[in-house]
């Protein structure tokens, strides 16, 4: 309970020190406030943070129990929020302009004892943009420990500052591990080396299916639009791994998209932000350190007039009928880069596990906004008719991106549905459908429901529809 006690204050830090997401909705500034008391007690918890681990252990007993069982995008955002002992503290750490702080923030990146506390340190020190910071980013970049040197690559990938290309080309070209390579790829091509591109190309021929997934979701957010073949004939000829062929399939429907307007899917990508579903996930304070489990659905951004492979819906009908409660068989679960991608330590590092330990959220990607009438037919029985309630909640939540009123139906079904993975995933649905229709049943659920968690997510939607009550409650 003493170890929940100090985590829970991180987050209040957090909120205190204005990275809540609840919007103002009067439109005027709040009163300025004296935040001494809230940067001592970040000083405090900081210190705390070297000697306090959290595990999902220290919430079975609890309310908070329930968050485990979460899955759709915002849900892992949460859970990943509370049982991730760091992430409150990198965002409160983040927007802080304390010199005590910040000096406080440049020990920890070069002498923490704890990887994970070290490499949250370094990726926080790179939203500061101190050309002095380049010395602990570079030793980082070549530490043993591979979590660190990730988080390393995330901080010069931030910062972009003069020489990083070249230190991340080297990692690129000479690092032991397959995933850091790839890693470093994607950061080069977020600055515009596209010569990073042949890295990612050759990660798609891997015996392993975690370079053979990221390969794919790299080349979809930084490849031509013009190689969308490329990638639905290795989808066709994908048959071991279910992550692998759902990020083909993303990355095709990304790149399809693109030949429409330029659509930025990488949340390092320049206009990313500018998506509208980011933009309404982080609201106004533009601060959340989950950002790679925001989904901009890239059927949305698809113009009618051009056809979808089929092999993409067929394999996605399958993956959402048969495999979503699938495990990895025997040997795929002892890739050697499952054991790498389980040593990453920041929370976008976080957020690549839940994206390969979580096939729903790839599914929810892919599907989300599609208008094909087949697919639409099979996703309304599912939402309707599933006994899955992670089935029903990624059906409801792949529906909700259309925005369309004849999908209120089973949406506001979900929002009395005992299961807390059902019902959570009909909060989501309303949230990124926009419907305020629902208004009366997410009061109830701000007031009544039984899980803490949930009452708050209700409140956040309120608050977003322009209700005062979410405010005030």
């Amino acid at each position: 309970m003493k170890k929940l006690t100090i985590f829970l204050l991180i987050a209040f830090a957090g909120i205190a020190c204005g990275s809540f997401s609840l919007v103002n909705t009067t439109g005027s500034p709040g009163p300025q406030e004296d935040v001494t008391g809230v940067t001592n007690t970040i000083i405090e918890l900081n210190a705390a943070h070297e000697k306090t681990k959290i595990t999902a252990d220290d919430y079975s007993s609890t309310s908070m129990g329930q968050l485990i069982t979460l899955g759709t995008p915002a849900g892992y955002r949460i859970k990943l929020r509370y049982t991730k002992f760091g992430i409150s503290l990198v965002e409160a750490l983040r927007i802080t302009k304390d010199e005590e702080l910040r000096r406080r923030l440049v020990e920890t990146a070069q002498w923490s004892r704890r990887p994970e506390v070290r490499a949250e340190a370094i990726v926080t020190m790179a939203t500061l943009y101190n050309p002095e910071h380049k010395k602990h980013f570079k030793s980082a970049i070549f530490d043993s420990d591979i979590g660190i040197r990730f988080a390393a690559v995330e901080a010069f990938q931030i910062w972009g500052l003069e020489g990083t290309q070249e230190l991340l080309r080297q990692r690129m070209e000479v690092d032991s591990s397959p995933l850091m390579k790839i890693w470093a790829a994607q950061a080069l091509l977020g600055m515009g080396d596209k010569s990073a591109l042949d890295t990612l190309y050759a990660g798609l021929n891997s015996e392993s299916w975690v370079i053979r997934a990221m390969s794919a979701r790299y080349l979809g957010d930084y490849a031509n639009p013009a190689d969308y073949q490329k990638l639905v004939n290795k989808l066709q000829l994908e048959t071991k791994n279910d992550f692998v062929i759902a990020e083909l399939s993303i990355a095709a429907l990304k790149l399809i998209s693109q030949k429409g307007d330029k659509v930025s899917y990488s949340p390092f990508a320049k206009g990313w932000k500018e998506n509208d579903e980011v933009g309404y996930t982080i609201g106004k304070d533009n601060v959340i350190e989950l950002e790679p489990l925001i989904i901009v659905p890239p059927r949305l951004r698809i113009p009618e007039s051009l056809r979808i492979a089929s092999v993409i819906n067929n394999k996605l009908l399958d993956l959402i009928r048969n495999r979503l409660g699938a495990t990895l068989d025997p040997i795929q679960a002892q890739d050697p880069m499952v054991y790498q991608l389980n040593s990453m330590l920041t929370p976008t590092g976080f957020a690549l596990k839940t994206r390969y330990s979580e096939l729903s959220y790839l599914v929810t990607e892919a599907l989300g906004g599609t208008t094909d009438p087949l697919l639409r037919m099979e996703l309304e029985r599912m939402a309707k008719d599933s006994s899955n309630p992670l089935i029903r909640a990624t059906a409801m939540l792949s529906l909700a991106y259309n925005r369309e009123e004849r999908d209120l139906s089973f949406i506001t079904d979900g929002l009395v549905d005992k299961n807390p993975t059902a019902r959570f995933g009909a909060m989501e649905a309303v949230e990124v459908g926009r419907f305020k229709a629902t208004v009366p049943y997410l009061m109830q659920i701000a007031n009544q429901d039984p899980v803490p968690a949930f009452r708050v997510y209700a409140m956040q939607i309120l608050a977003k529809f322009g209700d005062p009550t979410g405010r005030q409650l």
